[in-house]
């Protein structure tokens, strides 16, 4: 389900109804801040695909969307974290082998902005890790004959 304090479908009977699945959902070391990643696919137009980042309220005690990446990656997103340091920072890694880096822009307003985009061969990224002090980012990539692990720093 989509990730909201009240879920508002209408559907025909004729139809079945196709809902909105979170796939990824990953909290800042502070608890502030929550990434998510969603699809639907109702298999009659193009399948929707979004990173969604929500800011906690501490008077209203929810989570509020704060911004809405459509779509983040050409093609699944495969993993979604938080860099574990105090810099916030979310990395995605997805089937298309990139390996996205989102940051927190505090001008004009608060919003997340994509940073930088990387990748290291031309394989569907599988899998991401930090190390515990966040300094290393571990990636693994599938291909048909073996798979691989690439690490980057900083």
């Amino acid at each position: 389900h989509d990730v909201t304090e009240f879920n508002y479908v209408s559907r025909t009977y004729e139809q079945a109804l196709v809902l909105t699945t979170v796939d990824h959902v990953s909290f800042s070391a502070d608890g502030l801040w929550m990434a998510t990643v969603e699809s639907r696919d109702d298999s009659e137009v193009s399948p929707d695909l979004r990173l969604k980042f929500w800011k906690f309220s501490k008077e209203e005690l929810r989570y509020t969307l704060n911004t809405c990446v459509d779509p983040p990656h050409d093609g699944s997103v495969t993993k979604l974290l938080f860099q574990p340091i105090a810099d916030i920072t979310v990395v995605t890694v997805g089937s298309d082998g990139k390996i996205k880096t989102w940051s927190l822009q505090t001008s004009n307003g608060c919003s997340w902005v994509l940073r930088s985009v990387s990748y290291h061969v031309n394989e569907p990224a599988v899998d991401a890790a930090f190390s515990e002090d966040g300094s290393l980012l571990a990636v693994m990539y599938n291909s048909v004959s073996e798979a691989s692990i690439s690490l980057y720093h900083g």
